[in-house]
């Protein structure tokens, strides 16, 4: 997991940001492709959700 390599990339002195961004940009494709695919879903169930009736 991501999660597990983003503590390797920080040693003593040294705290590679590039690295620790890129992984983390990586490790949110997903999630993102998610959300664009179901998005019409999503906007259905918050709009369904807040209408009175």
């Amino acid at each position: 997991p991501f999660t597990v390599v983003i503590p390797s990339l920080i040693g003593g002195h040294v705290i590679l940001w590039g690295a620790i961004c890129a992984v983390t940009l990586v490790g949110l494709i997903p999630e993102i492709v998610m959300v664009l695919l179901l998005q019409k879903h999503i906007v259905r169930g918050l709009t369904l959700g807040a209408i009175k009736g």
